[in-house]
């Protein structure tokens, strides 16, 4: 929703949302192209944060603007059926924990402006708090099932069984 909200309103052909986790590892991508979210394979998000825009805007946690992809070397150019000529990346942060970074495209040089950037920086602030309470639900859905997942092993250890029952329990 937050993609196609932005695509909306700043007319970008394309956009994508790279999910960092708190140890800075990608933890979900994002894509929409007109109006359609797809996700993009781990390595090529990978990719992209090592040696892309979105990696140097969350390296520096700052903003860019690129009017023109072909002259700027933090554009990363790969295959793609979409033709990128102008981009804006903005980190979204939850204090000092940078949660993701939303990048915007579009097929014509210049068409991003400080309007545009001022915009998402403020629209940072309010798309980070939904993403940051989502990061801590499924933390604590994670640490909730390796929870259960050692009471059951404890449980099946702690009745006497002989030992082949209990290498058994503990396996499965």
């Amino acid at each position: 929703n937050t993609l196609e909200v932005v695509n909306s309103l700043t007319q970008a052909v394309g956009s994508s949302l790279l999910l960092v986790s708190e140890e800075g590892t990608i933890t979900g991508t994002v894509v929409a192209r007109a109006a359609v979210a797809v996700s993009i394979e781990p390595a090529a998000a990978e990719r992209v944060m090592r040696e892309g825009l979105a990696g140097w805007v969350a390296r520096r946690r700052e903003s860019a603007l690129v009017e023109d992809t072909l002259a700027d070397t933090r554009w990363l150019r790969y295959e793609s059926r979409l033709s990128v000529r102008s981009a804006l990346s903005v980190p979204i942060s939850s204090g000092a924990d940078l949660v993701a970074v939303l990048t915007l495209v579009h097929d014509e040089p210049g068409h991003f402006g400080e309007y545009h950037l001022r915009m998402l920086e403020s629209a940072a602030t309010q798309i980070a708090l939904p993403l940051r309470n989502a990061q801590v639900s499924d933390s604590r859905l994670r640490l909730a099932e390796r929870q259960t997942l050692l009471l059951e092993v404890l449980a099946s250890t702690a009745r006497p069984l002989d030992p082949n029952e209990t290498a058994q329990a503990a396996a499965e």
